[in-house]
């Protein structure tokens, strides 16, 4: 009998000892995804969608990953944009808002209002977001090629669903075709 106690007494303590650490750590992780931004914001976006084996404690923190990574201020998003297509912001919408409505791993998103008064959603790309996250995928693959090569084929497919996400135009696509699709079914 006292032995049975002494074992749940010892199973409860480290419990206890995993959910404070659990809590110490989740908000210091989630301080460093954004600091390293990229795949780090992406990697924790993944890990708080798992709770087959990332402890709710992260998840519920790292839900912030999601949409409210800090966005760039809006004169530097302008820059960027007027760069990427050779124009002025006004020859592109008669409205644009500098603040975001979001931001995550690889861009953020603005609204804007084309000259023919039709609303859009403007997203913008980081500047040297795609060759921080391919610099980042060759570091991780690496490491993990000698410390746990087993993990090389899942991580092979989250690299190629993460690159997909840089393309806009088949994001645009996707999202059109949804739109038609939710439009058709709710008629």
């Amino acid at each position: 009998m006292i032995q049975i106690k002494l074992n749940f007494y010892n199973i409860l303590t480290h419990f206890v000892f995993l959910v404070f650490n659990h809590r110490k750590y989740a908000q210091p992780i989630l301080d460093l995804s954004l600091r390293l931004r990229g795949f780090y914001v992406k990697l924790g976006q993944v890990g708080c969608t798992r709770s087959d084996f990332v402890p709710i404690q992260y998840r519920e923190v790292l839900q912030y990953l999601f949409d409210k990574v800090p966005p760039l201020p809006g004169p530097e998003v302008r820059k960027i944009i007027e760069d990427s297509l050779g124009k002025k912001i006004d020859d592109i919408f008669s409205e644009f808002n500098d603040v975001a409505l979001g931001a995550a791993s690889i861009a953020q998103v603005h609204r804007a209002v084309l000259h023919d008064g039709t609303v859009v959603a403007v997203k913008v790309q980081y500047p040297d977001a795609f060759e921080l996250f391919k610099q980042d995928f060759i570091t991780t693959r690496q490491f993990a090629s000698i410390a746990q090569p087993e993990f090389l084929p899942i991580l092979d497919e989250l690299i190629k669903q993460i690159l997909q996400e840089f393309d806009f135009t088949r994001e645009a696509w996707v999202s059109k075709r949804k739109f038609f699709f939710d439009s058709y079914n709710n008629s």
